[in-house]
């Protein structure tokens, strides 16, 4: 896969961020006080799914890239009965662990020991920006 994102993994990164948005849970699990207005979501989303495909295209990516993103979404599809819900509300904390998946090792530098936690720092950034 190029450093562009493919179709599939774009409309599961659209899906993921809008129904955590319709969940009202972001970060820390704290409700959000309101849902950003579509056109700010629109380009919030943009902005990170450019960033998170950006990082996983970068140097040194044999393995931590966006091939692997989608075999981690497919095998949360096959242990979890199937794709998740498409409907914003119909959430069952799938969107959290479809965009566990994007952010999964997003900040990779093989001789640091801190790439997870920096990668969940990243995520809430992220859910930060939702936020706003």
């Amino acid at each position: 896969m190029s450093a562009a994102v493919s179709e599939s993994l774009r409309r599961r990164w659209d899906s993921s961020v809008s129904r955590l948005v319709a969940s009202d849970r972001l970060a820390g699990g704290a409700p959000a006080a309101s849902s950003p207005p579509a056109p700010a979501l629109s380009a919030c989303s943009a902005r990170w799914l450019g960033r998170i495909a950006s990082l996983h295209s970068g140097p040194g990516r044999a393995y931590h890239n966006l091939d692997h993103v989608a075999d981690v979404l497919a095998a949360l599809d096959s242990l979890l009965g199937g794709p998740p819900p498409v409907a914003p509300g119909d959430d069952d904390g799938r969107a959290a662990l479809d965009l566990a998946a994007f952010f999964h090792d997003a900040v990779y530098d093989p001789r640091s020991p801190t790439n997870e936690g920096d990668s969940a720092g990243l995520f809430d950034g992220f859910a930060a920006d939702l936020r706003a």
